[in-house]
C-alpha cells in the first residue's frame, strides 16, 4: 500500500484565517523588499555570525567619530544594526516554519501522487470491463499523454494479474 506519514484534515476556514494571518504580519512589515537574483548576488557575502561583528564595528564609528567621511551616516547604521538584531530571530523562526510547511506539502504532495498512480494503474488493470472506467482511465491517463518538445513523465508499471 502507499505509505502515509501525514494524515490529517485542515478546514478552508482555518485556511483562511492563517492566509489573513499571514497578510496581517507582513503588514507590520512595511520595509520588507523584493530583491532580484542579481541585486541579491551583488551583495557583500555574511552569515549569523557577523551580528556581533556588526555591534563592534557600529560601537567604533560612534567613539571615533572624525575617523568616517562626512557622508557617512552613523544614525543609518545603527538603526540597521538595530534592526538587523531584532529581526534576525524572527526570520530565523519564519524559515524553521517554512521548511515545515514546505516539507510537510510535499510529503502530502508525493502521498496524493502515488495513490493516484496506485488508482490508475489498478483502473487500467481493473476496470477493462467495467462500464464507464474506461472513460476514467482516459481522462486520468492524459497525465501521462506525450507531448511534443517536452519532458514526459514516466507513466506508472502496469502490475502483473
Amino acid at each position: 500500500m502507499v505509505p502515509n506519514k501525514v494524515s490529517a484534515a485542515l478546514e478552508q476556514t482555518v485556511a483562511d484565517e492563517m492566509i489573513a494571518d499571514v497578510i496581517n504580519q507582513e503588514a507590520k512589515l512595511p520595509f520588507l523588499i523584493t530583491l532580484t537574483q542579481k541585486q541579491k548576488s551583488a551583495l557583500p557575502r555574511f552569515d549569523d555570525q557577523h551580528a556581533e561583528y556588526f555591534t563592534q564595528a557600529l560601537q567604533t564609528a560612534l567613539q571615533n567619530p572624525g575617523m568616517m567621511p562626512r557622508e557617512f551616516d552613523v544614525t543609518e547604521m545603527r538603526k540597521d544594526v538595530e534592526l538587523y538584531n531584532v529581526f534576525y530571530p524572527v526570520v530565523k523562526r519564519y524559515i524553521t516554519f517554512t521548511e515545515k510547511l514546505t516539507d510537510t506539502l510535499k510529503e502530502i504532495g508525493a502521498e496524493a501522487y502515488s495513490a493516484s498512480l496506485l488508482v490508475y494503474t489498478m483502473a487500467k488493470v481493473k476496470g477493462q470491463n467495467v462500464g464507464g472506467m474506461e472513460a476514467a482511465v482516459d481522462e486520468l491517463g492524459k497525465r501521462f499523454a506525450r507531448k511534443t518538445g517536452g519532458s514526459t513523465p514516466t507513466p506508472p508499471p502496469t502490475p502483473a494479474q
